[in-house]
């Protein structure tokens, strides 16, 4: 068993993270969790994820965002600097929502949405998040409505269960292999992870 270190943005990011590497390679122990900062507290750390890689495998996992591809951000957070290969550096085209929603089934299933009203191609998508919340909105029942919607006259994006709705719905349901046909960031994370 090869211990590994991850490294992501916030809670939900950790559960696909960890869902994924499970998935992905049996051999691999996720031993240290590190973040939920945000991607500004990843970017920071990166030159210590980069010397830490050289002794232990590190995982760590961000969001595109409105960058313009991952390669990009990579070599811009990294200002040139060689990773080792140890180092999976890996980058959610848009958000990881995008990922949640590639396993097609797995969530029409988890909202209770018609199979074709979830999209075929999430990393097209603007804004994965608002689409994932639009679905709920439309389609989901009234506890996972009120756990990932944000109360009325809230000024926060999300429900205050969001994340933790999400990762048990990562844990109980989500398939990334399912996922990884209709999310090329998706897949090539899972491939990386299944070398190491």
């Amino acid at each position: 068993m090869t211990e590994l270190y991850l490294a992501t943005e916030d809670l939900l990011s950790e559960a696909v993270a960890e869902r994924l590497v499970l998935d992905a390679n049996q051999g691999l122990l996720v031993a240290v969790r590190m973040g939920r900062k945000g991607n500004g507290y990843l970017k920071q750390k990166l030159p210590e994820l980069v010397r830490l890689a050289n002794t232990i495998p590190v995982f760590m996992l961000t969001d595109l965002d409105r960058g313009s591809c991952p390669p990009t951000l990579i070599n811009d957070w990294s200002a040139g600097q060689e990773a080792p290969p140890s180092l999976l550096f890996r980058v959610a085209v848009r958000e990881v929502e995008a990922w949640l929603l590639a396993d097609r089934e797995g969530f029409a299933d988890f909202v209770g949405a018609p199979l074709n009203k979830i999209p075929v191609n999430p990393e097209s998508l603007d804004d994965p998040k608002q689409a994932l919340l639009g679905l709920v909105r439309r389609y989901g029942s009234r506890e996972i409505k009120n756990e990932i919607l944000p109360a009325s006259r809230s000024i926060s994006p999300v429900g205050l269960g969001y994340n933790q709705s999400l990762s048990r719905f990562v844990l109980d349901a989500w398939m990334p292999r399912r996922a990884a046909a209709n999310s090329d960031s998706l897949a090539r994370a899972h491939a990386r992870l299944s070398e190491l």
